[in-house]
């Protein structure tokens, strides 16, 4: 499949000229949850994915849901789009997001991190304003945080080709990409414990986290 619609005015006009949006994923198969939809699944009362929007907002211009079940996110008010091109994990969820919105810039955050904060939203996106490279990625836990993260439209330029042909998967395109790294020493300044960094794989993560322990360490990367 050609990955149509590409190229948009923002393009042509610098950077960020259209600001930042964010683009929350939530269309993962969930197969280590065992079943079901893990952004709707509820956490303190609410569907876990209603954490990531309330982190997001106010930050960034304006947030879109990326979902291949975008029906089953219409009562959340903002526009839910699915994959273009799937088979690539949260590469075609990072991909769907600049394809439908024609951002510049998307802050990508998964809806599997309950615990995410506003103030470290905040922080990564205005590191991300003035950062060089292609994406802006924390490190916690000693592990690249792909999945909250800022990426420019260029960072998937040079993987057009691979990324129409689906035959490129988000861990081998977050190593090849020009990127800035944030050490955790500079986000314990905004979040001592990193809490913003710990995801839910599991229901029984999940379990844990209302009981205010985690089942992993901050930072544990997940798979779409």
């Amino acid at each position: 499949m050609a990955a149509t619609g590409w190229r948009s005015a923002h393009d042509r006009q610098g950077s960020w000229p259209g600001g930042m949006i964010a683009a929350v994923l939530a269309g993962g198969a969930g197969r280590r949850f065992g079943g079901g939809e893990k952004g709707l699944a509820l956490f303190r009362g609410k569907p876990m994915i209603t954490r990531a929007l309330k982190a997001v907002n106010g930050t960034v211009q304006s947030t879109v849901i990326i979902a291949n079940r975008p029906e089953l996110y219409s009562t959340f008010g903002l526009s839910v789009y699915p994959d273009v091109i799937r088979g690539m994990g949260p590469l075609s969820g990072l991909h769907a997001a600049f394809h439908h919105t024609g951002a510049s810039g998307i802050l990508l955050l998964a809806c599997d991190m309950p615990l995410v904060s506003a103030e470290m939203v905040k922080f990564l996106a205005g590191r991300a304003e003035d950062a060089p490279g292609d994406a802006v990625i924390p490190i916690a836990n000693g592990k690249e945080q792909g999945l909250f993260a800022v990426y420019r439209r260029r960072a998937l330029d040079k993987h057009l080709a691979r990324i129409a042909a689906a035959s490129i998967q988000f861990d081998e395109f977050r190593r090849a990409i020009e990127k800035t790294l944030i050490g955790e020493d500079e986000l314990r300044k905004v979040e001592p414990g990193l809490a913003s960094f710990i995801n839910v794989n599991s229901k029984a993560d999940l379990a844990l986290l209302e009981k205010g322990e985690s089942a992993e360490p901050p930072g544990k990367e997940r798979l779409k």
